[in-house]
């Protein structure tokens, strides 16, 4: 109505539509045809009906006059402006938190469950009862195995079990692959994420376990806690992602491998972690590896322990990996590409 107003009140005022005579509605039909005005979605009977309505509510005579009868039309522009600077909310941002938190609890609970499994997934120490869609869409290489497995049966095995309606249920072994790393990975295809559970083997926590004898204040490479096992658990975790094609475990593993290595850069398990990742993964695979060379090159004391000098020994790609880091070290946050070397 606003643009409505000025863009038509030059012609209504310039025939003088205050005067009783034009208020009669061949008077305005007379002014609506000669200027061409029109709405849409009104006809003009319609429009002459309006005029003659508004004329009579002096709503031509100014724009305060105007404004006075319909305030809920003139906006202030300081009001206007920052009216047409807040987001119109939106019903589906709202909803996506809820969403997102059912879709976690459903696929918790199938987890927990097992309701409705159509594969047996099977490790050293574990049989877990899974969902095809779940397993498939996350790692394409245990879908092409369950393809094969369901046309060509392993005569070796049991027959694949069958549901009601005939149904073959799969299986998918990990063969002799830690079977702590294993439960990480099915935890990730379900959860999205994963943390060491109690199933991990004593024999890994055992490797660098606590000991009562140490202090805040030691500088052994022992001075590890508990979490120290969580570097091989990691670096098992993203060996088995690169095996099974998983792209987002890879970067997961490596993030909490990072995470632990912070603070537990001194553990005996991080040489532990650095031969898995330099002996089961190919040398084109670098996350881990990367992650591991950066750790050495934060806390380059490492290098002056007889035992980690004795493990380059046995595997040079690592101090290769380290020597690299140390010629193109990555630039500080906010300083362009190559500003650390400088100071060197």
């Amino acid at each position: 109505l606003e643009a409505g107003f000025e863009r038509h009140q030059p012609a209504l005022q310039a025939n003088t539509i205050w005067n009783a005579a034009l208020r009669k509605s061949k008077a305005i039909k007379a002014v609506v045809q000669r200027h061409r005005l029109a709405v849409s979605y009104f006809s003009e009977n319609d429009l002459i009906q309006i005029l003659r309505q508004l004329l009579k509510q002096g709503i031509f005579e100014s724009k305060y006059t105007a404004q006075s009868v319909y305030p809920e039309l003139f906006t202030s522009p300081a009001v206007q402006k920052q009216t047409e600077q807040v987001p119109k909310p939106s019903s589906v941002p709202n909803q996506n938190p809820s969403i997102m938190e059912e879709q976690r609890a459903w696929r918790r609970e199938l987890f927990n469950t097992g309701e409705y499994s159509d594969i047996e997934l099977i490790s050293a120490d574990k049989l877990y009862e899974a969902h095809r869609a779940i397993m498939c869409s996350w790692s394409p290489v245990i879908k092409r195995s369950c393809k094969f497995n369901l046309t060509k049966p392993d005569r070796t095995r049991p027959e694949p079990s069958e549901f009601g309606n005939g149904t073959a249920k799969a299986s998918f072994n990990f063969g002799d692959a830690d079977p702590q790393a294993v439960d990480c990975v099915v935890q990730f295809f379900y959860l999205w994420d994963y943390e060491a559970r109690s199933i991990m083997p004593g024999r890994i926590f055992d490797q660098d376990g606590p000991r009562e004898e140490e202090t805040d204040d030691s500088h052994s490479a022992d001075d590890a806690t508990s979490d120290g096992p969580l570097l091989i658990l990691h670096s098992r975790v993203f060996t088995l992602a690169h095996l099974y094609d998983i792209p987002r475990l890879r970067d997961l593993s490596v993030e909490k491998f990072q995470a632990v290595a912070r603070l537990q850069w001194r553990s005996n398990c991080l040489l532990d972690a650095a031969r898995e990742a330099y002996t089961a993964t190919p040398s084109g695979v670098q996350e881990m590896r990367g992650a591991i060379a950066k750790t050495f090159y934060e806390h380059r004391e490492l290098l002056d322990e007889d035992h980690v000098k004795e493990f380059l020994v046995k595997v040079p790609h690592l101090a290769l990996d380290i020597l690299m880091y140390m010629n193109k070290p990555p630039a500080p946050p906010g300083f362009p590409p190559g500003f650390g070397g400088a100071f060197r």
